[in-house]
């Protein structure tokens, strides 16, 4: 296989994406091992201040970057995904190549493990550590902390360092590749997640085009109702300097309490001040003689003086009159939570002096006022050089650009981070307050007309869930299409109505939920905690396989020494905690081992893998997705922006992949996916307003205008 190790020196942080206003491309370096033993190590200067680089020779650089990627079958990288976007954006093509990124392989090699391998310590020096090799310098850093760019640190430093980054790199990629290689479906995993940059880079690279003038015009709207609800709030606690983003004040304005305050008082105390003080001296004797000048002596007086003291006093507030709710105490004596699950569950009873509609009024506002903040937030910022606006005014493109992580989640699959969350967006539809959040509707196609496709994996976890477990009833009802959340609905809680309670109990099962933790949400139906451990004994009779798989797992792990394997060949560590019982005990984590496999192999294993198949099959025919781009990637999701003449087509494809994946995983991996899978796709003017939506079912396609 012909190999190139890709590294590339950018501007210093926090200018260092290719999207961002001032940044720039600095030194490219490349070391290539191909098949015929040679091995050539080359760098280029793209910009810096001791050489003059015209357009010309940007070209050339270019040109000649390409054509040493275009000898090579693997490119190889730490941090990779940073490195494909800054070439991606000079338009040089690595279609199909295979991708190696060092940080997500080590991390896999660590079993996802945060405590062994933190995302602090994820960089080329401490993963090279780890294989005992030779260590990076830090004399480029140096530069950097001191706030010299790049472009300024002297090329005779800055290109050995590059150079010796590279040179380790590849020594780290020697150990990995052996390391993994011993471990065959391990390996096919990694070369999985490895391709997906392919397509994570074309979502970052791509941005969210959205609609400027909406977001503020929404930012707008939600400030002034912010500004009405809070003035109404501080009437009914009484105080106008109450802080209602705080969650004690908060928990004072509603229960009652105490809230603190500081002032400064004057403190008066008497202190000793000495002072020069003139006498006359008149000389008797000597040169002098006669002589009278003015002398001085010290004289310590006693002064009454004042200054300000720092003073923290309590102030008590009655509250609306709510009763605090069971099981809502927090750390603070007399401080009760306040969050939004609370505050929907608390009871509106005549007490307290207060009327009962008042304290409704009173929670239907708060209620809505997080809902408003939370979008206000989101693109204003809660503080300076924060929120979606500052960063798309930063941006060369005038987009948001969401970030994916790779090396953060302990079951392996993606997360997103940053003022624009790639996996955050809130639900567009309209919640059981009859609140609908727009954040979703300001996200569009950068195209006029243009359309953004969301295609969805069904079901994906549920399925996976029943696959691992091989469980005949969940299997069953898979293959015969039943709403398995409306039959449990009626089954266990005795209406169809608790639909949604019966799929979120479905899920914290799989996830290590109890009969306990149920009654005592708020969230769920108000049943009796007998009737509860009926509800979920019942449960766990219905799937006695998923039941059973969950407890050999718990079995094995410790016998494994805290070790759990998928059948795709990811390894858990799995964390320990002090035992209930006997604290100075530590077991393994129940809801880890019942979890990781479950959500890793869905997102983390099976979504990058539909992912890498749909790019594939776009770059196969691309003048038939000409204009249809990656916009984003959203846990079981894949998110495009296309147009009316592609977006029918697009669906079609998403769709077909996912009816492959079962026979793609059995092939890969050599295990029996012995169950089918399928997916939905919907289209709309924006992320948030979709108006069709097609299906697969029998064999035709069902389509639907909302």
């Amino acid at each position: 296989m012909n190999i190139a190790v890709l590294d590339l020196e950018t501007s210093m942080k926090p200018i260092l994406h290719p999207w961002q206003k001032g940044s720039f491309l600095s030194t490219i370096g490349l070391q290539s091992y191909l098949d015929n033993g040679t091995q050539e190590y080359k760098d280029w200067v793209y910009y810096h201040g001791e050489v003059v680089v015209k357009p010309s020779d940007e070209k050339n650089i270019l040109f000649a970057l390409q054509e040493e990627l275009d000898k090579v079958d693997m490119i190889v990288g730490h941090n990779l995904k940073f490195d494909l976007n800054w070439i991606k954006s000079k338009n040089i093509n690595i279609t199909g190549k295979e991708l190696w990124d060092t940080m997500l392989v080590e991390f896999m090699l660590s079993g996802q493990n945060k405590e062994e391998l933190p995302l602090a310590e994820q960089d080329l020096t401490n993963c090279c550590i780890r294989h005992n090799l030779p260590t990076k310098t830090d004399v480029v850093k140096t530069y950097w902390d001191a706030g010299v760019n790049t472009d300024q640190i002297p090329l005779r430093i800055l290109l050995p360092y590059q150079k010796n980054d590279v040179l380790i790199t590849a020594q780290l990629f020697k150990s990995q590749y052996r390391q993994a290689k011993a471990q065959e479906n391990l390996f096919k995993l990694m070369r999985v997640r490895n391709y997906c940059l392919h397509s994570l880079t074309e979502i970052e690279l791509n941005g969210m085009s959205f609609d400027r003038g909406k977001a503020e015009m929404w930012v707008d709207k939600f400030t002034k109702e912010a500004e009405t609800t809070d003035a109404e709030l501080k009437t009914y606690f009484g105080r106008d300097d109450i802080n209602l983003d705080s969650g004690p004040e908060l928990s004072a304005g509603l229960y009652g309490g105490k809230i603190k305050r500081t002032r400064y008082l004057p403190l008066v105390y008497t202190r000793n001040v000495t002072i020069k003080e003139p006498y006359k001296l008149t000389y008797k004797s000597g040169k002098k003689k006669g002589l009278t000048v003015t002398k001085f002596k010290n004289r310590t007086l006693r002064e009454l003086t004042c200054k300000k003291r720092k003073d923290i006093y309590e102030v008590p507030i009655k509250g609306v009159g709510f009763d605090p709710p069971d099981n809502a105490e927090t750390a603070v004596d007399g401080v009760f939570q306040t969050n939004k699950d609370v505050l929907k569950n608390l009871k509106c009873s005549r007490s307290g002096g207060t009327t009962a509609a008042l304290k409704r009024r009173c929670l239907d506002l708060l209620v809505h006022r997080s809902k408003i903040s939370k979008f206000i937030s989101t693109f204003v910022g809660s503080k300076d050089g924060t929120g979606i606006f500052y960063h798309v005014d930063n941006n060369i493109d005038g987009k948001p650009h969401p970030n994916y992580n790779q090396t953060i989640a302990a079951t392996g699959r993606m997360t997103s981070s940053g003022d624009m969350n790639g996996q955050n967006a809130s639900r567009s539809k309209e919640d059981e307050d009859g609140f609908t959040n727009p954040h979703k509707s300001t996200f569009i196609s950068r195209r006029d007309n243009g359309l953004v496709l969301v295609i969805d994996l069904s079901q994906l976890e549920w399925r996976v869930a029943a696959w691992l477990a091989q469980d005949s009833i969940a299997m069953q009802e898979i293959w015969d299409d039943v709403d398995c959340h409306a039959d449990n609905a009626i089954k266990f809680f005795g209406d169809i109505k608790y639909r949604q309670d019966a799929k979120i109990m479905t899920f914290r099962l799989l996830y290590g939920g109890s009969a306990y933790a149920f009654w005592i949400d708020p969230k769920m139906p108000d049943f009796s905690k007998t009737r509860w451990n009926e509800i979920v004994r019942a449960y766990s009779m219905k799937y006695r396989g998923i039941t059973a798989w969950q407890e050999r797992n718990i079995q094995k792990v410790p016998l494994n020494k805290g070790l759990l394997h998928s059948p795709t060949g990811r390894i858990y560590k799995i964390p320990m905690e002090p035992h209930k019982k006997y604290p100075n005990t530590m077991i393994y984590k129940d809801t880890c081992i019942k979890n990781y496999p479950v959500q890793g192999t869905a997102t983390g294993d099976i979504v990058p893998l539909a992912m890498n198949l749909m790019d594939d099959k776009m770059n196969e025919t691309p003048e038939k997705f000409i204009s249809t781009d990656w916009m984003g990637q959203v846990h079981d999701s894949m998110i495009f922006d296309t147009m009316p003449h592609e977006v029918k087509l697009t669906a079609f494809t998403g769709i077909q992949v996912f009816e492959t994946l079962p026979s793609v995983i059995s092939d890969l991996w050599q295990v029996d996916f012995n169950l089918p899978m399928t997916g939905e796709a919907e289209w709309g003017p924006n992320y948030g307003d979709m108006t069709h939506s097609v299906k697969h079912v029998g064999g035709e396609w069902i389509l639907k205008v909302k």
